[in-house]
């Protein structure tokens, strides 16, 4: 293996084509297509369109993230023979990371990374537990560009500044190459946890949805847990969510999964332990005859966790949302970076919201215009209840039980 001083030596040489790679952006930016080139800035449009969701560096500060993608552009100088699609692959990365970084921007921070900054970089990503990630994309962006020698040993270099376990290196070899070969989520899936990241998990769904024609994907990542992602867009069929209601797995998973034109009813007899419903869009869904929109009863889940979701212009005759019920309720509601809009009961004693839990905690979550002619938002319970930064407006009809934390706007 190389030292790093050679790598980084490597990296230096890259300068010297810099104005190379840049003129060849910039013919990109401006040819409009010609040869079948795609332009910098549909590049951009198109990583931004398509992004890598749910990226692990989503929830880190943007120094780290612009550090984390700094490295990876970094990547692309050390050998900038195809770097469309690599560009491409780094822009939807920088998407789903929910960064601020402009590719022209990572290309100039790239180009002028002094080694010792570069190895500031790389503890701060071990710092993090991000080495498998950050490993996992290089490899992904290597084979995207079809990169020979340079970009592999630059890679080695990152994975020796980390002490990466060099089996490891090798597993996740293999796993790069199935994600690009299209295999199956399983498999993947088993090989990320030989490497022991959960970082990588939860990655992977969204890596491989990006590789294959579906729009969702359904799995198994631990033995007790059902996970079914999205791709963010794309409705949910009616018939496969009446089959993942009959999963006897005590914890199920929804992320970037899209529900709309029928009910979403967890109301199954067998009581399971936890739903978490993260980053889905639930919309325009009406059902003036009967109760019920979204619904999840007490004797179904003990706990429910909905995070950064949409509920948006529901309707029902009574309890358009509902938690648990004056039979059974749940013991846990957190819902949290969630805006919750144009929700109506219709009937005469309706509860457009009601939340029956022992325990129901609201942060950073928007409510606007509830109506109901009866309550737009009921819980019986008095204590275990609580709300930090949120709001409601335009709401009709009368509350019982909401937190103090809420403020109307």
């Amino acid at each position: 293996m190389r030292t790093f001083s050679e790598l980084q030596a490597d990296l230096y040489a890259a300068t010297a084509q810099l104005d190379e790679v840049s003129r060849g952006l910039a013919e990109l930016q401006s040819s409009g297509g010609k040869g079948g080139g795609q332009t910098l800035s549909r590049i951009e449009a198109l990583g931004k369109r398509y992004p890598v969701r749910n990226h692990c560096i989503s929830e880190k500060d943007g120094t780290f993230q612009r550090q984390y993608l700094t490295l990876l552009a970094a990547l692309l100088l050390v050998e900038p023979g195809r770097t469309e699609e690599g560009w491409l692959l780094l822009r939807r990365i920088v998407a789903g990371g929910d960064a601020d970084c402009p590719l022209s921007e990572l290309q100039a921070d790239a180009v002028t990374l002094p080694p010792e900054r570069m190895g500031d970089f790389v503890a701060a990503v071990c710092r993090e537990e991000l080495e498998s990630p950050l490993l996992l994309d290089s490899m992904l962006l290597s084979l995207a560009v079809q990169g020979g020698r340079p970009t592999w040993e630059y890679i080695a270099g990152l994975a020796e500044l980390m002490n990466y376990p060099e089996d490891h290196l090798q597993e996740l070899g293999k796993l790069a190459a199935s994600i690009v070969a299209g295999q199956d989520l399983l498999a993947c899936i088993d090989c990320a946890k030989r490497l022991g990241s959960q970082n990588v998990i939860q990655l992977l769904p969204q890596i491989v949805l990006s590789n294959t024609n579906y729009h969702y994907l359904c799995f198994f990542p631990q033995s007790d847990t059902y996970w079914i992602e999205g791709d963010g867009t794309s409705l949910f069929p009616e018939e496969t969510f009446q089959k993942v209601l009959q999963c006897p797995a005590p914890n199920i998973i929804f992320r970037n999964v899209h529900f709309s034109g029928y009910p979403i009813l967890f109301n199954k007899r067998t009581r399971q332990k936890k739903l978490v419903l993260k980053n889905c869009y639930i919309h325009d869904i009406t059902n003036r005859d009967k109760n019920d929109i979204f619904c999840v009863e007490g004797i179904a889940f003990v706990e429910v966790q909905i995070e950064g979701c949409k509920f948006e212009n529901l309707s029902a005759r009574d309890y358009p949302i509902r938690f648990g019920s004056p039979a059974v309720s749940l013991e846990r509601l957190l819902i949290r970076n969630t805006r919750i809009s144009n929700v109506e009961g219709l009937c005469s004693n309706a509860y457009a919201i009601y939340a029956q839990a022992a325990e129901v905690r609201f942060e950073n979550v928007s409510m606007e215009g509830i109506r109901s002619p009866l309550h737009w938002y009921y819980s019986s319970f008095d204590n275990g209840h609580a709300a930090g930064n949120c709001t409601y407006s335009s709401c009709v009809g009368t509350v019982i039980g909401l937190p103090d934390g809420f403020r109307e706007i």
